[in-house]
């Protein structure tokens, strides 16, 4: 199977673009390539981008025995570690993830909600007003305490700042 038209850039200038200006990146391939183009980046190698929210839910929706979700997640397993449902397919992916839906449902779904609400209020108002500011630390600031309260449950001052800094690195 063909694979969708993308850069034809050699992927080594391809994954330095990705990885200077990833958003103009993808505007970029957008524009001249539509809603679904191939990157070639290292050490991934074909990247395929899907933009169109139908195409998208296909893909979600698509046969589990042709789609291997796990095996493109590679690349995150230093991150989320060996075991994570990100990482796993067929019998396996389902059991861990039969593990996790009631986390994810009904009143814990609306605690978590107000948990966000609460931890987001808290950040914006560290916000300057008036003036510029980098948008995605602070976001990921946002996105890694919500992920240590409501899934690991840490609420010490002290631990979130000293694990969100660990995170922090590992990320950049």
């Amino acid at each position: 199977m063909a694979l969708p038209p993308g850069p034809s850039a050699r992927p080594v200038v391809q994954t330095l673009r990705w990885t200077i200006r990833p958003v103009a990146m993808l505007e970029r391939c957008t524009r001249d390539y539509g809603d679904c183009f191939t990157m070639r980046l290292l050490p991934l190698g074909d990247v395929v981008v899907l933009s169109d929210p139908a195409a998208i839910k296909d893909v979600f929706q698509g046969d589990p025995e042709l789609l291997h979700a796990g095996e493109a997640n590679t690349v995150l397993e230093p991150v989320v570690g060996s075991r994570s449902v990100l990482l796993l397919d067929g019998a396996e992916h389902m059991r861990q993830r039969k593990l996790m839906l009631p986390a994810f449902h009904g009143e814990r779904m609306q605690r978590y909600g107000e948990l966000i609400a609460e931890i987001t209020e808290r950040q914006v108002e560290s916000w300057p007003i008036d003036e510029p500011f980098p948008l995605r630390p602070r976001m990921q600031a946002i996105t890694l305490e919500v992920i240590m309260r409501a899934i690991f449950g840490v609420d010490e001052r002290a631990r979130l700042d000293r694990l969100g800094d660990a995170l922090r690195k590992m990320l950049d």
